[in-house]
């Protein structure tokens, strides 16, 4: 999974991402910050510009927070079975 923001939300998307999916297992997996030199769009064939990301934290919004859980889990799930096939 890759998620794209910038510099200054990448931390807490780690963390929001660390704390969805820890269930104390042994290989959970790992989250990684890596920085992108530039973006493009497809569509406008242009560069994205810093301020087009945004971080959005919902406030007592549980439809959004279990939006959230359910991809995170999902994605978990998913790194798991590609592990065991390895």
């Amino acid at each position: 999974m890759d998620i794209y923001t910038s510099d200054e939300h990448a931390a807490n998307v780690a963390k929001l991402i660390m704390d969805a999916s820890y269930d104390n297992a042994k290989d959970e997996g790992l989250v990684s910050i890596t920085p992108v030199e530039q973006l493009f769009w497809i569509h406008t064939k242009q560069a994205v510009q810093e301020d087009e990301f945004k971080m959005i934290v919902p406030e007592n919004n549980m439809k959004t927070i279990h939006k959230i859980l359910l991809l995170t889990t999902l994605f978990t799930a998913l790194v798991w079975a590609l592990h065991s096939k390895c």
